[in-house]
């Protein structure tokens, strides 16, 4: 192995070191983790790249990337993206202080009451509609 593919192949390693330590060794659903940053990795061997994408608040189906991180597997990536990178992820899942925590929790639980809300809304035209149907008051 030459020195170019030993140093691409050093960086990948630390890339996935980097997603594994981030993520720790569970799944990663927001309903088992809270609002713990979620860290993704894919090798796209078509086209010779790794993409990371990071959700700060936990994934769910559907939730948008807050960053995301394209690195080449054919070249070396430079040692600037490389640190930009690992010093954001750092940020990202280092410890927190509690009120970010909390803040964050707050958040999650609004968004699942906002959620319930809507679908009661929906359960109460249905229950109208029934009743309007069956020959009741609505």
């Amino acid at each position: 192995m030459n020195e170019k593919h030993e140093a691409i192949r050093k960086q990948m390693h630390e890339i996935l070191d980097i997603v594994l330590d981030g993520n720790g060794f569970e799944a990663r659903k927001r309903e088992l983790t809270g609002s713990l940053p979620t860290l993704f990795f894919t090798l796209w061997g078509h086209t010779g790249d790794v993409t990371v994408n990071l959700h700060l608040d936990g994934w769910y189906a559907g939730c948008p990337k807050d960053k995301e991180w394209e690195f080449s597997y054919t070249n070396v990536n430079s040692a600037e993206k490389m640190e930009a990178f690992k010093s954001a992820v750092l940020e990202a899942v280092g410890p927190k202080k509690k009120s970010d925590e909390m803040s964050r929790e707050i958040a999650r639980k609004e968004q699942t009451i906002s959620k319930e809300l809507e679908a009661l809304e929906i359960m109460k035209k249905n229950l109208r509609k029934a009743l309007k149907e069956e020959g009741g008051n609505g």
